[in-house]
């Protein structure tokens, strides 16, 4: 995603921070905080790790996309997206309309 111009940032609080050699970018990136701020200016939120005092109503509640990897958010939310899982109704119903 970064070398097709995405501006990517990441929110950890276990790893403070990440040298641009074990991610591939042009620079190094700190752990951003885990305020609503932070979820709100993000276009999407990938979850790849499920860590348990992660405040997921927080970020449910402000994050305009969410991709969930880990299946960590539980409930149907419109704008969660989890992998492997079935469409939620109103999506399937657009996919099936645009066919």
């Amino acid at each position: 995603l970064h070398q097709r111009g995405a501006r990517i940032s990441y929110v950890d609080p276990f790893v403070p921070a990440l040298a641009r050699r074990h991610w591939g970018g042009d620079q190094d990136l700190l752990s951003a905080p885990v305020t609503a701020e932070t979820f709100k200016n993000a276009d999407c939120v990938v979850i790849l790790t499920d860590h348990s005092d992660f405040d997921r109503d927080l970020l449910v509640n402000c994050a305009p996309l969410i991709v969930d990897t880990r299946n960590a958010i539980k409930g149907l939310h419109p704008h969660v997206h989890r992998l492997g899982a079935p469409l939620p109704a109103r999506a399937a119903l657009e996919a099936a309309a645009a066919c």
